[in-house]
């Protein structure tokens, strides 16, 4: 029929990962997809890392690579060819693009969620402490609550992580001595792997450190107690009162005390989570000493206020009574 003619078709959109209008045969994927991205520092070689590597696949063959990062904020990325080297900048997500350009043919481009998790090793507390003379026996009942640790979710870390929380004796009457008692959730360098252990550790002459694996129950309240007899040196660690679960010898403890008690919770990376979260605190609970003289224990004598911590906007620390404190994570993993 003359003057008669088909109405125009809107071109087809590619997408990503898919053959474009301009090249049927255009296709390029990228792998890992997903792709996490630990940034690792303060722990030294070979720990350190920020960079995680894409490897990209593009057809027809003999075509070129570009890449992109969509939050540069988050995570970076550069390209030599099929290769990109992804590079974390903070904790967050991004979206990484590759974009292939066979011969003669328009570009076709493959889209890879990145999740960036970060293990910065700077220890942060949240605690009650006090200068007490002559002090050698501490104790607490402490609600188990076990965290999480940093790039725990991700997978991607072999760094050291650790939460604890723990009764603690020290000495600062020269270079820092310590012992302590507590519970806490560990990965060691070189594993992905997390443990939960009671554990018992003495900073002295000797530097002594032990897990147990029969960890507390989460949930549960248990009664950590540490004593030192200064006539030997010897720390006795007790979990529910009984006998000691273990013991250690020290020659720098051998005639001396503390003059300063804590009651705890500790973290190795910024990133590791504190025990316990707003909803369900860790609660430290019938927290006392004792001195040098009768083997009475006294109590703690929390002040308002007391009760400190590394940053008020991540950790909290408040006190409940003379004798109980509470610690929790404001921004858990």
């Amino acid at each position: 029929m003359p003057g008669c003619s088909s109405p125009s078709q809107p071109s087809p959109t590619a997408d990503a990962g898919s053959p474009t209008a301009a090249c049927a045969s255009c296709y390029v994927s990228a792998t890992p997809k997903p792709l996490n991205v630990c940034v690792i520092s303060g722990h030294g070689a070979p720990y350190d890392q920020s960079t995680a590597t894409l490897t990209a696949t593009g057809t027809p063959a003999g075509g070129s690579y570009s890449w992109r990062s969509a939050n540069t904020a988050i995570a970076t990325v550069s390209g030599t060819g099929a290769t990109g080297t992804v590079t974390g900048v903070a904790k967050g997500s991004a979206n990484i693009e590759v974009t292939y350009t066979p011969p003669g043919c328009g570009p076709c481009t493959d889209t890879i969620p990145v999740k960036v998790c970060v293990c910065a090793r700077v220890n942060n507390y949240t605690s009650y402490g006090k200068n007490v003379a002559d002090v050698n026996g501490a104790k607490a009942k402490i609600k188990t609550r076990y965290a999480k640790l940093c790039c725990e979710n991700e997978g991607c870390s072999k760094s050291h992580a650790l939460h604890c929380t723990y009764v603690n004796i020290s000495n600062t009457s020269g270079a820092l001595k310590w012992a302590q008692s507590g519970y806490g959730r560990e990965r060691n360098y070189g594993s992905t792997a997390i443990a939960t252990d009671l554990y018992s550790e003495v900073q002295g002459d000797d530097p002594y450190y032990i897990r147990k694996e029969a960890a507390p129950a989460e949930g549960t309240a248990h009664e950590y107690k540490i004593q030192l007899d200064p006539a030997t040196g010897q720390w006795s660690f007790y979990l529910d009162g009984g006998v000691p679960w273990d013991t250690h010898t020290d020659p720098f403890w051998k005639g001396k005390r503390g003059d300063n008690v804590q009651w705890t919770g500790e973290i190795h990376n910024t990133d590791d989570d504190m025990s316990g979260t707003s909803g369900d605190k860790c609660n430290f609970t019938e927290c006392q000493y004792r001195v040098r003289g009768p083997l009475v224990y006294k109590d703690a004598g929390i002040p308002a206020g007391g009760p400190t911590t590394s940053d008020g906007s991540e950790w909290g620390a408040e006190r409940v009574s003379a004798t109980a404190l509470d610690i929790w994570d404001k921004n858990p993993n």
